[in-house]
Order: structure tokens, then sequence, then C-alpha cells
């Protein structure tokens, strides 16, 4: 098992290490924040060093540092055992609130934090506004700076508003509106903090070149696989609700298909959904369909899910053929009921389990499952004016 590196959080300064921990689960996620988990025997060597508060690594993985935020004693006959719980370094980002400038600061924000621009560029906006150069020194994190910018700046064009929103919800909303990742790093050799923006890549089999990851049976690869599809919730014809009252209300049909792509015929009969989804008070008809789009994209259920067992031992190697945020190619088969199914999805999250036995795997491929907190956060959203 990988040494865990323990540091302090506020100059990421090295403690030392622990070895003898019983396991490690990290559940790392690419738009959103994820969490681990610490369990060892309290008497083990170095055990007094995994505090709350402090900074962990598995190794030198500086971009997987966890915050140290929980820990459990539990007394047993013949010993005690200790669990220590934590979130990705990133989720420093939820500390923070996306306060909007004052009317004295901007006369033009009206009570909102606004930006247009690239997904990259509205990430970054948000993070050095509320984290890196915020207008009280008391909301900045100092051991915090950004990875320079790619040139041209990633992610569709996008305006986006926001006012008293916890900041690490806001850049998961962004990030997934955008197909982008996200991320704050450890960097240990330049004791900093480190914000970074992940595009991912295509390594779907089809795409165009010969290097591809494909996981299914027949490599050996996939050991268990949960697959569900299910369509009783799934709408395509969209009445997006704009300004007005009654018959004076503004409202837009606009038809998606699965993969949420603008059709241009009506669909009919069965194969058709509605839903109403209202956008606010938006009077022009651009707006309507972007932020009714946008909340339909956010709030959506997929209609396919798939998690598995990924085999470390495969022909592609975790981490350097293949990682989290990459689209890769996802084969299932039962010959049995006829289903055959190939995904190409993009991988949201990777739960690393280290213990004696070695590393597992678990993999999400395309969105997960909307939480209960998912969904009041979509309420929640105002649409951008």
């Amino acid at each position: 098992m990988n040494s865990i590196y323990v540091f302090d959080a506020e100059t990421a300064e090295y403690l030392g290490e622990v070895d003898a921990y019983t396991s490690w689960i990290l559940k790392r996620s690419w738009q959103g924040i994820g969490d681990a988990q610490i369990t060892m025997d309290s008497r083990c060597a170095g055990a007094d060093l995994l505090q709350v508060g402090r900074i962990v690594t598995a190794g030198n993985a500086w971009h997987k540092a966890v915050l140290l935020t929980g820990e459990k004693l539990e007394a047993r006959r013949g010993g005690h055992t200790r669990t220590l719980t934590g979130m990705e370094l990133k989720g420093i980002a939820n500390r923070r609130l996306t306060v909007p400038l004052t009317a004295q600061e901007d006369e033009n924000a009206l009570g909102y934090d606004r930006v247009s621009g690239a997904g990259e560029a509205v990430l970054r906006h948000y993070v050095s506004r509320h984290m890196v150069s915020p207008s009280s020194d008391y909301r900045r994190f100092p051991m915090l700076q950004m990875e320079e910018a790619a040139s041209p700046l990633r992610g569709k064009e996008t305006p986006w508003q926001t006012r008293y929103e916890k900041l690490g919800d806001v850049l998961t909303d962004i990030a997934e509106w955008c197909d982008l990742g996200w991320n704050i790093a450890l960097d240990y050799p330049n004791r900093r903090w480190l914000f970074t923006v992940d595009a991912g890549r295509d390594l779907t089999v089809g795409n165009g070149s010969d290097s591809f990851v494909a996981f299914e049976e027949d490599f050996h690869n996939l050991t268990e696989a949960s697959y569900s599809h299910d369509r009783s919730s799934y709408c395509n014809a969209l009445y997006l609700g704009g300004a007005g009252e009654d018959e004076k209300r503004l409202v837009l049909v606009r038809y998606v298909d699965e993969d949420h792509a603008l059709l241009t015929e009506p669909l009919s009969g069965l194969s058709r959904a509605e839903t109403l989804i209202d956008t606010g008070n938006l009077s022009l008809p651009g707006e309507v369909e972007y932020e009714g789009l946008h909340k339909y994209v956010s709030s959506f259920k997929p209609l396919r899910t798939l998690t598995a067992q990924i085999s470390p031992a495969g022909p592609w190697k975790y981490e350097e053929d293949w990682d989290l945020g990459d689209k890769v190619t996802v084969q299932l088969r039962d010959p049995a009921v006829g289903l055959d199914v190939r995904l190409d999805a993009r991988i949201l999250a990777v739960e690393e389990t280290r213990e004696r036995g070695g590393l597992r795997l678990s993999v999400t491929f395309g969105k997960e499952e909307p939480t209960i907190g998912d969904a009041l956060r979509g309420m929640q959203r105002e649409p951008v004016k």
C-alpha cells in the first residue's frame, strides 16, 4: 500500500507518513467534490500525525490531496479503531459564498456576480473573485494560486450569474454545463495549492486515432458492472416559460434528443414526452431558450447509468492510459436477454480502495443519479438576466 503523507494545511510543510493503516478509500470527482476515509488501529505507528485540519495524500499523488474534516474512535475489546474522513482539497471552495460586489464597487452588478465567456474563463473568474483575489483580504486563501490558462480557453461560451451560493456548487454547475473538470491540487514542490481546469481526452473506440481505451469482459478489465436503463421520467418536448401571465406568457417549444441536442423536427405520438420549464421573468426568446435548456440539462436524470469494478491489471493502466475525465468505450453483453450495450462515456468519478490486498477501482461512467441536494440546488438556481 502507498504510504499516507501528512502535511500542515497552512504551510504545506511535510509532517511525516503513516504506513500501517487498514484501508484508504478515496472517491475522486471530475466535476464535483469527492470524499475520503481512512481506517486504522489507533495504536499504529504515526497515527498521531493524522489530525482533523491536516492535508494527506497517497504517496506523492499531489493532485489527489485530501483535507481531513472529521474522525471517529470506536473502542472494542482488544483495541481501538479510528476512522478519519475528509474531502478532496477542492472542497474548500464550499467554504466561500459567491458574494456579489457592492453598488459602490460596481454600480452595474445589481446584486449579482456576473460573467460571460468560455467555460474555463468563467470558472477562473469565480475562483479569482472569491478565493484568490477577493475584494476582502479576509476571504482570501493565501496558499491558493491558479494554473496558467490554456490558449485558447476551453469550454463553450456561456453567461453566468450568481449571488450568495456556495462557490463549490457553482463551480460544479459550470463544469457540468461546459463539459470541463476542475481541481485544487497540493503543489508540494512549490509549497502552494493550485487550481486547475481539465478538458479530458477522447479515448473512445473510433476516435480517429490508434489510441483508445475500452472496458469489457473480453479484455479482462471489467470485473463487475451495474447497468440501468430507465425512461420513466424522460422528457424531450420542452415548453420553456418566460415572462408574462396567462395567455400573454412567453412560451417556447423545443425538442431534444437523449444527448440534449436540439432537434429541428417536432416529436409526436409515443416518442413525445412533454414538460414545462419555468425560466422566471425572462422576456427575450434567446434568453428563455438558453436558461430553459440549461435548467433541463442541470436537472436531467440520466437514462442510462453504469458503474463498474475495473481491474488494475488490465491492458490499460490507471492514470497512465486512462484517468478521471477521459472519454472511453464500455461494452456490456448479456446474450440471455439480448442485451448488448456499448457506451462512449466520460469517466466522472473514480473510487480508489487501498487495502493490504491491493488496489480496487470503482468507476462511474457518465452522469451519476442526482441526489436530493442536487435537485434542491437546481430548483433554487436563479436564471441569468
